[in-house]
């Protein structure tokens, strides 16, 4: 088994590019229109937009809120992610090789597409409010709390366990590691903060309202929720979110990429 640990291929700055570049984009945007308000343009649109729609008159609650744009390249990461896992299993399993290094690299690559795909069906469908539903009919978890942690409990660890027991052939590669790792972090914070949201939201959104963004956003309130809440769940949860993504898709793409003995042109068998 041959590795190359520092290759400075392409391939995988492909997705580091465009997620990143979208974000910074999207970032840019809401300093020109919602902070800077940049010719009047910001107070324009909200104006323009406020009637319609008051909640969605903002450029940061249009690209980050919930099913918006920023969501969206998210949702196209995953399915990368997911689409390169399984081509990488697919790869090494059409290699033959029979060592124990190609049998974990095979594992922790279908294990991680199969995640990739649950954590699409959770960001795209919300399925974690049938799952709070049914914990409200049935066990009287009114506010949702536990049974969010049960179910984010059982989501990560599938990825969890790719990663500790089949990650060894990734974690050796130097662009993967640093990459894959990166994700799993990013997407921990971002889990992390979703499910305690309720407890600590509503005052770091407000503290970055004021210390950060100089309070020049107009006020944003949904439901129960007022307006720093909804600057953590959108602006800030969504952000590292789609880092993560970007990282996770960049790092099998860089295993694809930097791993040539693992992964035989397709139709021949493995080198031995």
């Amino acid at each position: 088994m041959t590795t190359h640990p520092r290759s400075s291929g392409f391939f995988p700055l492909i997705p580091l590019c465009t997620g990143f570049g979208i974000l910074i984009l999207a970032w840019v945007g809401v300093l020109l229109f919602d902070v800077l308000d940049v010719s009047g343009l910001g107070s324009w649109l909200y104006d323009t937009l406020h009637d319609r729609s008051p909640e969605r008159a903002q450029v940061w609650v249009i690209l980050f809120g919930e099913a918006g744009p920023i969501e969206m390249v998210q949702w196209l990461f995953l399915v990368a992610a997911a689409g390169l896992s399984f081509h990488i299993h697919g790869r090494l399993s059409a290699g033959g090789s029979k060592s124990r290094e190609d049998a974990r690299a095979r594992m922790f690559w279908l294990i991680m597409g199969i995640a990739f795909l649950l954590m699409l069906i959770e960001d795209a469908g919300n399925p974690r409010h049938w799952f709070r539903h049914f914990f409200w009919e049935f066990l009287g978890d009114h506010q949702g709390r536990i049974s969010e942690m049960i179910y984010f409990a059982a989501l990560g660890a599938l990825p969890l366990t790719a990663l500790v027991f089949f990650s060894r052939p990734v974690l050796r590669m130097y662009k993967s590691r640093w990459l894959l790792l990166g994700g799993f972090f990013f997407y921990a914070i971002a889990v992390g903060g979703s499910v305690t949201r309720y407890y600590w939201y509503e005052a770091a959104g407000n503290f970055l309202h004021a210390t950060v963004l100089g309070e020049t956003l107009k006020e944003v309130a949904l439901g129960d929720q007022g307006h720093g809440f909804w600057l953590m769940d959108y602006l800030v949860e969504e952000s590292l979110e789609l880092i993560g993504a970007t990282l996770l898709a960049a790092a099998a793409a860089a295993f694809l990429r930097d791993y040539p003995a693992f992964l035989p042109a397709p139709g021949r068998s493995a080198p031995p």
